[in-house]
């Protein structure tokens, strides 16, 4: 070990001599190169030093057993694993914690693969996991994107309101969860819950430039109680401003309202709270446009994990490899006393043209998602995608 390190440090420090203060340094020519200084040879000590320190830690990381570096996963360093791993977009080889020590099994640089191969692998690491609702998300929201995405350009002019952003750009984007992954946010869908487990704090969010190379995971719910539960929370926001959407103190007719409210064109006599809010309604495919200022609508390209809200925690320790408190959830309806009194998700009190009003606006989720719509819906959207080559709904029937 001495010896080695001796013969490291020699060959990093090299054997050249300091010249004393004032001394002119000559090349093979004779000719004048510069005059050494004492601030130069100050400058020349310290760079050796760090030159010796360098060695000393390099031959220590060679010599030293590889198992006692178990911390070597809280760093998040690269460590070689198998070539047989799915890849992020750059190329960078993904893969799930093990199940029996709750370590990740980091990142090998390897070839990036095909923009299917990807996703289908997680997808069975998924299912391998015990995560069945996420697999199942992982799986279709991947294969059918394109072709649903297609259908509508190509489609009939009422189709396109189909294709709507939630205004909010690339602010609230996503929260980081380390120097690989964050998390977008789709709101009403885990994100307090992934803020909780951060320990972010209330300003936890980064925006969409900020994100970086990093790769893209999300969580969806189902597209009905999405939508409930955002107009809950615009209620609380918003209280009097949704109030003033209808006089009438009905479930069904003060929902559909506030579904009124979010389909019409934009008004400036329309209530700016409500206009601020509204997004948490809106459908969640709504949320996984790629950030452009233009009109243009592409899939985020760094998306790449598409999981279910019920499946959060195992889902990110699948990811990211680190064991979450289960404990720790996000805001409860049931502990809010406005929600629970004045805007309870409440599917049995809406009508069927109500329900079939909700699945219209939403039906991009359940183009995407593996949900299952509800019962006066399904023919209605059976319909709609009859024209997009896609199997994928048949088990609706």
């Amino acid at each position: 070990f001495v010896v080695v390190l001796y013969l490291t440090c020699a060959a990093s420090l090299g054997v050249e001599q300091k010249p004393r203060s004032g001394r002119r340094l000559l090349n093979n020519n004779n000719m004048v190169l510069h005059k050494k200084t004492k601030r130069d040879n100050k400058l020349l000590s310290s760079c050796n030093l760090t030159k010796f320190i360098k060695a000393v830690l390099a031959v220590t990381l060679l010599l030293l057993p590889v198992k006692q570096y178990r911390y070597i996963n809280k760093l998040h360093l690269v460590v070689p694993t198998t070539a047989n791993a799915p890849k992020n977009t750059t190329g960078s080889l993904l893969l799930p914690c093990d199940s029996n020590n709750n370590k990740s099994k980091t990142i090998l640089v390897a070839e990036p693969t095909d923009s299917l191969a990807l996703p289908l692998s997680w997808s069975s690491m998924m299912q391998e996991a015990g995560l069945v609702r996420s697999a199942a998300h992982q799986r279709k929201f991947f294969s059918v994107r394109d072709s649903v995405l297609s259908w509508i350009k190509a489609g009939l002019p009422e189709q396109k309101p189909l294709l709507q952003k939630t205004g909010k750009g690339g602010h609230l984007f996503a929260f980081v969860l380390n120097k690989n992954y964050a998390f977008r946010h789709i709101f009403k869908s885990g994100g307090t819950t992934v803020q909780k487990l951060l320990g972010l704090g209330y300003h936890g969010h980064v925006s969409s430039e900020r994100v970086g190379n990093r790769t893209l995971i999300t969580l969806v719910r189902d597209p009905v109680d999405h939508f409930l539960s955002g107009w809950a929370e615009c209620g609380v926001r918003a209280f009097d401003e949704m109030a003033n959407l209808t006089a009438s103190n009905v479930y069904d007719d003060r929902v559909k309202a506030w579904l009124q409210f979010l389909q019409k064109r934009h008004q400036p006599s329309d209530s700016q709270a409500l206009r601020r809010v509204q997004s948490h309604s809106m459908p969640q495919a709504n949320f996984l446009w790629l950030q452009s200022r233009d009109q243009r609508f592409q899939w985020e390209e760094k998306l790449a994990i598409v999981g279910d809200l019920v499946e959060l925690h195992g889902l990110l320790e699948l990811v990211v490899g680190v064991h979450y408190n289960t404990s720790i959830l996000g805001l409860s309806a049931k502990d809010n006393e406005i929600k629970m009194q004045h805007f309870p998700r409440n599917t049995s009190l809406l009508s069927n043209d109500t329900m079939r009003a909700i699945c219209r606006y939403t039906s991009m989720d359940y183009y995407l998602f593996d949900f299952v719509p509800p019962a006066p819906c399904r023919d209605e959207l059976l319909a709609s995608i009859a024209g997009m080559n896609i199997t994928a709904f048949q088990y609706w029937q």
